[in-house]
Order: structure tokens, then C-alpha cells, then sequence
């Protein structure tokens, strides 16, 4: 593994545990929301995009999973960002805001990441099967 791929890794995980902690974050206000408020129906309607994605953080491997997410935390932010400007905002809503921008920076940059680190892998895996060949192809030659 080259110096490049091992910084993209670092700089993956960075990003991945920020995913992480804010993606439970997400789960733990919606609790505290429904402790405090009320409507424990409601709160299946509010996780269920959300648990759509548990098994690809999980793999921890797939960009597309962190893109994903990103389109569906804009439906979060959109209803946060009316619900703070409405005359009854409310603590949870200013803290939902603020979960669903970095739920969104920090899963943007995952999949950023976590996409250049599988290509400069395989790159890498390109360059040692091509180095290979051409070493198989000169030993021939003598």
C-alpha cells in the first residue's frame, strides 16, 4: 500500500467515524423527541429512511452507500429548515438541524474519500499486475 492510498484510508476513517456519530445522533434526538413530545408512532416514520442504511455503514466499503444518504438527509434538513422557521421551533428542531448538516458534510466526505481511496487501490493493483507482466515478458526474452 502506497503512502497515497494509506493517507485516503486515514482520511476515510476520519470521515467515517463523523458519519457514525452523527448518524446515531439522528437516532438518539428522534428518541429524546418522542420522550419529550410524544407521538411514539411517528417515530418509525422518522427512522425508517435512515435504518435503510445500517448495512452499509456497517460494510464500511461502498461509497454509493454514503451518497445515498446524503440525498436522503436533504429531506431531514429540508423539514428542519422549515420547522426552524416556523413561530413554534422548538430545541429539537435546531438540534436536528444541525445533525442533518453534518450528517450530510461528513457522509459527502466518506463517500469522497472512500471512493479516491478504492481507485488509487486499484490503480495500484493495475501498476503491480502490469509490472509483473513485464518482468514475466523479459525473463522470457533471455
Amino acid at each position: 500500500m502506497s503512502e497515497k492510498s494509506a493517507q485516503l484510508e486515514k482520511q476515510s476513517n476520519i470521515w467515517y467515524r463523523l458519519t457514525v456519530v452523527f448518524f446515531i445522533g439522528m437516532f438518539v434526538l428522534f428518541a429524546v423527541a418522542q420522550l419529550v413530545y410524544g407521538f411514539a408512532s411517528i417515530i418509525i416514520i422518522q427512522t425508517l429512511p435512515l435504518i435503510i442504511f445500517i448495512p452499509g455503514l456497517i460494510h464500511k466499503k461502498h461509497y454509493k452507500t454514503y451518497s445515498w444518504l446524503c440525498f436522503v438527509v436533504l429531506l431531514y434538513f429540508t423539514a428542519y429548515v422549515t420547522e426552524v422557521g416556523s413561530p413554534l421551533m422548538r430545541w429539537t428542531d435546531i438540534t436536528g438541524l444541525l445533525l442533518t448538516i453534518g450528517l450530510f458534510i461528513s457522509a459527502m466526505m466518506t463517500s469522497r474519500y472512500v471512493q479516491r481511496w478504492q481507485y488509487e487501490l486499484a490503480l495500484e493493483d493495475y501498476y503491480a499486475q502490469q509490472g509483473s507482466k513485464n518482468v514475466s515478458q523479459d525473463t522470457n526474452e533471455v
